[in-house]
């Protein structure tokens, strides 16, 4: 992973500014120059607001919005389907996840992708676990 993928990503962890729009707006814009993987992260944290946000729903739409606009990879539609599954409350099938998660394997990832795909579960399983475990100690960052 280059540094300033890490420094970003160390960021944004646990941090992105969902109710600020324009400050969360930078950070999709210099997520997409960095690289895929930072790309996913912001994705990731889309998808990841935690139970006690405080944040507008239409936002986080608004975002996702903007997310899909200034990016482009072949796993963008996949994983940001799965995203907006799990953010309107669609049931997402074992299956769905695991495919998801072969198809992450077959793009060589980048993690990222996996790791957002993975945390659309909504319960862990040992099955999804373990391919997990396997996917994501080949794919590139």
């Amino acid at each position: 992973m280059k540094s300033n993928e890490e420094a970003f990503i160390r960021k944004i962890d646990c941090a992105f500014p969902y109710t600020d729009f324009d400050m969360a707006e930078k950070l999709i814009e210099e997520a997409c120059a960095i690289s895929a993987n930072a790309a996913f992260m912001v994705l990731y944290e889309l998808s990841n607001p935690g139970k006690n946000a405080d944040y507008p729903f239409e936002q986080i739409q608004r975002l996702l919005s903007l997310w899909e606009e200034n990016f482009d990879h072949p796993l963008k539609d996949l994983v940001l389907s799965l995203v907006s599954d799990k953010l309107n409350s669609v049931r997402i099938s074992d299956e769905d996840i695991i495919t998801a998660m072969l198809v992450c394997a077959e793009h060589g990832g980048p993690l990222m992708a996996l790791n957002t795909v993975f945390y659309c579960l909504r319960e862990s399983q040992e099955d999804t676990d373990s391919l997990y475990e396997s996917i994501s100690q080949r794919c590139a960052f």
